[in-house]
């Protein structure tokens, strides 16, 4: 008689693979749409509870990641409207 292997334990020690998908998602989304990919990332850090340390550092490493590059993102986009004002203005006169 053979019984089956129970699996409880497992859970604590990694992440299943939908979720490694899910980190990687976020990584994806704050590389192309960085706002997007910050928010997925604090919701991968709020609903992952049992994380341990390897993916729990990559979530964190990701919301900073998100930070860095909607703050890159928001000056660059200041950056872009005022030389488009300053083309418009030399373009008046």
């Amino acid at each position: 008689m053979t019984t089956e292997p129970t699996y409880a334990h497992a859970s604590a020690h990694n992440l299943g693979s939908g979720a490694r998908r899910f980190i990687v998602l976020c990584y994806v989304c704050a590389l192309v749409f960085p706002p997007l990919g910050l928010v997925l990332f604090i919701v991968a850090l709020r609903r992952n509870h049992s994380a341990n340390g390897t993916e729990r550092a990559a979530i964190i490493g990701g919301i900073v990641l998100g930070i860095i590059n909607t703050l890159l993102q928001y000056v660059d986009w200041r950056r872009v409207c005022s030389a488009i004002r300053a083309h418009r203005r030399s373009a008046r006169a």
